[in-house]
């Protein structure tokens, strides 16, 4: 039950640091959770960046290194969020019913694109569609 992992490393674009998620075993809650960290590249400073009883994972690096995307359920469900690395500010991007994944900046960093399933057909027992499917990240906040 003390065990913990690491995974999904992300090398920033300058190759200066690397993020990562940390995962650990909540016992109270008989959960598993996790926080992304970033260390230098030499592994000497190492820091938490999103403290917290969630699931955060899939970092992915901005071209320009001032900010990463992730996946967390801190509002129940998996969804896009942004960190920016200079205020430590999070923010929400997606409201979507299906996991997203597969995470990826666009070139100049305006924006953000991801999958998730969409039940178009109606296939599902779900109500009303994905709010927030295929949301990118404008330039500067959201």
């Amino acid at each position: 039950m003390e065990m913990e992992s690491v995974g999904n490393p992300s090398i920033s674009p300058d190759g200066k640091h690397i993020i990562f998620s940390r995962t650990r075993a909540d016992k109270m809650n008989d959960r598993s959770v996790s926080n992304l960290w970033i260390t230098d590249f030499e592994g000497k400073r190492i820091r938490e960046l999103t403290p917290g009883n969630w699931r955060d994972s899939s970092p992915v690096w901005s071209p320009d290194g001032s900010k990463i995307a992730f996946l967390s359920d801190r509002d129940g469900t998996s969804q896009v969020h942004v960190l920016w690395l200079d205020t430590r500010e999070v923010a929400q991007l997606t409201h979507v019913q299906n996991t997203a994944s597969e995470l990826a900046w666009s070139p100049d960093g305006g924006r953000l694109a991801f999958t998730a399933f969409i039940d178009v057909l109606g296939l599902t027992d779900r109500k009303g569609p994905d709010r927030g499917a295929g949301l990118l990240c404008r330039r500067g906040r959201p």
